[in-house]
């Protein structure tokens, strides 16, 4: 595999883990005391092809699984 795509793909999975993080600490901050189940993975699960920018653009998602206490 080419090194340049093994960079993309693991900044984009850093990415992901990142903004899943930033959904967990607001959930946080408002007070929702909740279970967050989060999973990351970037490039590798697209909601839709990538082949417009629309789509990208909604591929840069979180989905969120929470459970109230």
């Amino acid at each position: 595999m080419d090194m340049l795509i093994v960079k993309v793909t693991k900044r984009n999975m850093e990415v992901s883990k990142r903004r899943t993080e930033v959904v967990q600490l607001y959930l946080k901050e408002q007070g929702i005391k909740a279970l967050v189940e989060s999973k990351n993975f970037g490039e590798s699960r697209p909601a839709m092809s990538n082949e417009t920018y629309e789509n990208a653009i909604f591929n840069r998602r979180v989905q969120v699984r929470v459970y109230l206490k």
